[in-house]
């Protein structure tokens, strides 16, 4: 679990504050999504409950699964008094610090503030910490590890047709055989993208297959 953590002076520059969604916690909620996964369900209402709400507390209660990998360094803005290439030298090195972090992991997720990389914010500039990029997804790929991307969906155009055109992005950039696409249908409307390895990719689909063959059903769609 590769986390994107992004420092305050980025937070206190950005309004959207998506921290603040706990509305799912809430008793008149709780039938919606507590049958999905009611222990994971629990230890997140009770993170909530102690006002206890970092990041370090989802790894400490296990709630993410007892052998799970995490890096939380915070990602890096780019080098002051830098130009060009040189100021992305910090994100690389974190890139890289990740990527060892994760060394054994068949699967690696990566859980930024905003999603994949748009052409408005290239890794140099100072937002870049909120972005997945590109190069990022094709080191993990390229050394078989398979790799689940969180992203938010804009507000212009259908959501189909946005998630269609990250899948053609994804298969561009990493050049995988297939990139599946898992749809959020609460809140915000985000979307999961699962870049699979050839040597992971039937696993994958059969827990995608039983994710949305359970409780889970009312929340996610798998896109075609």
């Amino acid at each position: 679990m590769i986390w994107y953590r992004t420092d305050e002076s980025i937070v206190e520059a950005d309004s959207a504050n998506d921290g603040k969604h706990i509305g799912y916690l809430r008793s008149d909620r709780a039938h919606k999504y507590r049958p999905c996964d009611p222990s994971l369900y629990d230890q997140l209402q009770g993170i909530v409950a102690r006002n206890d709400r970092r990041v370090a507390s989802v790894e400490e209660t296990g709630a993410l699964g007892a052998g799970t990998v995490f890096f939380s360094d915070y990602v890096p803005g780019p080098k002051k008094d830098a130009s060009g290439a040189e100021r992305a030298v910090p994100r690389r090195r974190w890139a890289i610090e990740s990527r060892l972090a994760t060394a054994e992991c068949d699967l690696v997720f990566l859980d930024p503030d905003n999603g994949l990389e748009t052409e408005s914010t290239p890794i140099t500039r100072a937002k870049a910490p909120k972005y997945v990029y590109f190069e990022e997804v094709q080191q993990l790929y390229n050394r078989g590890q398979s790799v689940v991307i969180y992203h938010h969906l804009a507000r212009n155009g259908k959501h189909s047709q946005q998630i269609a055109d990250w899948q053609e992005r994804l298969l561009s950039h990493v050049q995988p055989e297939e990139v599946l696409a898992l749809r959020f249908r609460r809140g915000t409307a985000r979307a999961y993208f699962i870049v699979a390895t050839s040597d992971h990719a039937d696993v994958l689909a059969e827990r995608i297959l039983a994710l949305v063959d359970s409780p889970w059903n009312e929340h996610f769609e798998l896109m075609s």
